[in-house]
């Protein structure tokens, strides 16, 4: 699946023909047609306007069709563009439903998360040996192993988080002490 599949799931989801997302978008059917045929690529803002013009009075909204979003979303970054948008507004319309959702979203949230943090990892020049986690020893739900310098270095999901959360807390720090230092 693309975006272009992913908006007109949504868009059908919802019952909206494309000459009606148009209207809302103050865009041509032509250009919604182009999107879900891939001729063209959205950008990330345009996904989430048309994500808010299609769930703009969607108050409740197909469990399958999100779920099937989600399991993408960990593929394809403007999927989770659209996951992300869609939570939003769904949040917006119906904060219910949004509880509701809050189970298959924590996932998607992490996945982006753990991403983040090995992008990071990376900019300080260590490698990724190995992708997985493991939660305690001998209980392999995986591991991630990096390497700087070639020493190798196993870390546990918990050494992974500490490690996060670490990151976290420093930054948010800094950001205290820029906001002070600035007045804000």
């Amino acid at each position: 699946m693309n975006i272009g599949d992913a908006l007109k799931l949504v868009r059908r989801s919802c019952s909206l023909t494309q000459t009606e997302l148009g209207k809302r978008l103050d865009v041509s059917q032509m250009l919604i047609s182009q999107y879900e045929k891939g001729i063209r690529t959205p950008k990330a803002e345009t996904i989430q306007k048309i994500a808010f013009a299609i769930l703009k009075e969607e108050k409740d909204f197909d469990y399958e069709v999100f779920e099937s979003l989600s399991k993408e979303a960990e593929h394809d970054d403007s999927i989770k563009i659209l996951v992300q948008a869609i939570i939003k507004k769904l949040k917006e319309n119906n904060p219910n439903f949004f509880s509701a959702l809050q189970e298959s979203i924590t996932p998607i949230l992490q996945s982006q998360r753990q991403t983040a943090f090995i992008n990071y990892l990376y900019s300080l020049g260590y490698e990724l040996v190995d992708g997985a986690l493991y939660d305690a020893p001998y209980h392999e739900v995986g591991m991630i192993q990096v390497k700087k310098d070639n020493v190798e270095i196993p870390l546990s999901q918990g050494d992974f988080e500490k490690l996060k959360q670490s990151i976290e807390n420093n930054v948010e720090l800094e950001i205290y002490r820029l906001r002070k230092d600035k007045g804000i």
